[in-house]
């Protein structure tokens, strides 16, 4: 079944490509040509063709822990390393591997149970169809949701006419701009949502769907890309998520932490500070990034993080843009 799936989704990224530098494709194909046979020159290293149990055996043979090679890298092995390579002059050392763990994999040991096959993946898509026109053929977006909690625009593809489409949304809150510190809650957010999401999206990820969250000045900003079949139930995840917001201790810290860094590196870096200052001068009601560095280092909570969360979700004005192979409805 593995297998099947990884076949699948490399076939529809095969048959659904998008075009890719020529250089870049030309170069390519030239090293197919070392390695396939001419009628796998544009396939070869992109489908996977019939299941052979005999080949795969005879690969995973030779994966044996006595054919391994194992790189350790560490600033800690400093001063432990007396060979030096020649080219960039990198300090290394090579030895055999001990020989109790030779023993040890040679031996019958329990594998952890957290080792197993994934389950199945519910992102492929297998529904290529064309939708139909629904609505007047538009060369600009239309706008088919309008009510005080939010808007939708859609545009249907007549270009390109393939299975795929782009969805966008905007959250917008005026929760985010009323202080720096809840625009350093904010950041924190969006970033233990992304976190939140990494495991559970990581199989939409796989099916080749893309998604992105990113903090606007205003509001969230959720971006998905993909075949359209599949991409619903990726935005349902996201906004599941979304809606049942929670934040780890150690999370919450390690992000805080994360920022007080990325502020600092702002305010030491005379043009993006200089862009900072420039723009607190143009644009009304902008906080700067000292005022959110001060904010980080004054020091929030994973209580604080809860309370701007509900206050946020509580106002919130969603504007949203569907484009690609969806029906206005």
């Amino acid at each position: 079944r593995i297998y099947e799936e990884i076949q699948k989704i490399e076939a529809n990224e095969f048959h659904y490509q998008e075009q890719t530098d020529p250089i870049e494709f030309v170069e390519n194909i030239c090293e197919n040509m070392q390695l396939f046979p001419k009628d796998d020159f544009l396939t070869g290293d992109q489908l996977m063709f019939e299941y052979d149990q005999e080949v795969i055996s005879a690969a995973l043979s030779l994966l044996t822990p006595d054919r391994s090679n194992l790189l350790l890298l560490s600033p800690e092995n400093e001063g432990q390393c007396p060979l030096r390579e020649k080219w960039f002059g990198t300090c290394y050392n090579m030895e055999d591997i001990p020989e109790e763990w030779a023993q040890r994999w040679a031996g019958d040991f329990e594998v952890n149970p957290g080792l197993h096959l994934p389950a199945e993946n519910k992102f492929i898509a297998t529904d290529f169809t064309l939708k139909e026109f629904d609505c007047p053929e538009s060369e600009f977006p239309v706008r088919v949701v309008n009510n005080e909690r939010g808007c939708l625009w859609y545009k249907k593809d007549n270009k390109f006419k393939i299975p795929k489409a782009y969805i966008r949304f905007n959250l917008i809150s005026p929760m985010i701009q009323k202080s720096p510190e809840n625009l350093v809650l904010f950041d924190i957010f969006v970033n233990i949502l992304a976190h939140n999401l990494a495991e559970p999206a990581y199989e939409a990820d796989v099916a080749q769907l893309e998604y992105k969250l990113v903090a606007g000045e205003h509001g969230l900003v959720i971006r998905l890309k993909g075949f359209n079949h599949k991409l619903p139930l990726l935005l349902r995840l996201i906004v599941d998520h979304l809606a049942d917001f929670t934040a780890e201790p150690g999370v919450f810290s390690m992000f805080s932490e994360q920022l007080k860094k990325t502020y600092f590196n702002i305010l030491i870096k005379p043009e993006r500070l200089g862009k900072d200052v420039r723009l607190l001068i143009l644009e009304h009601c902008r906080w700067s990034v000292i005022q959110k560095y001060q904010a980080v280092m004054k020091g929030l909570t994973v209580d604080d993080l809860m309370t701007f969360v509900g206050g946020l979700k509580a106002e919130l004005y969603t504007e949203g843009l569907v484009q690609g192979n969806f029906t206005s409805t």
